[in-house]
């Protein structure tokens, strides 16, 4: 099969540098308004401060990807996922076990799992997962999972499209 790049969806990373800004501006308004106030053994200053080094740093991270997002690279041997930050991790087709639906209370996730996993990747995930593929990209994590079965079925049957 042909190569195959899914970035990470902007909307979704607008949403998180939104939220991230707006929980900066309240530790400002903590740090302007009530520096002396104590709620839950924090000062309104160590409590603005913790929030806008915290989600400052959220804010950034995610400003950045808003230029240079995520890619998830699909391609005949396996994948890639390029994040900011961090080392590209590629996975062979023939490693992958299986790729299922991950869910909490507000969010769905693919995960992965490896065949023949060591020590190490085994206890990656609580859920007996090897590892994901994120949640952030610009297709459903229902659609995700089926281009990555499609792609894998192509690889381990041999096919070439």
């Amino acid at each position: 099969m042909s190569e195959k790049v899914i970035l990470e969806s902007r909307w979704k990373l607008l949403l998180l540098f939104a939220g991230c800004a707006g929980f900066v501006a309240a530790g400002i308004w903590m740090l302007n308004n009530h520096p002396e106030e104590v709620h839950r053994g924090l000062t309104g200053y160590e409590a603005g401060w913790l929030s806008i080094v915290f989600f400052g740093v959220g804010a950034l991270v995610s400003a950045v990807q808003l230029v240079r997002p995520s890619r998830l690279i699909l391609f005949d041997q396996g994948f890639r996922i390029e994040r900011f930050l961090f080392r590209p991790k590629t996975v062979a087709w023939s490693r992958v076990g299986s790729f299922e639906i991950q869910r909490s209370r507000s969010a769905k996730w693919v995960a992965y799992t490896l065949n023949n996993a060591g020590a190490l990747e085994d206890v990656a995930s609580s859920s007996g997962a090897s590892g994901t593929v994120g949640r952030l990209w610009e297709m459903s994590p229902e659609a995700l999972m089926d281009l990555l079965n499609q792609y894998r079925a192509a690889a381990v049957s041999g096919h070439r499209a």
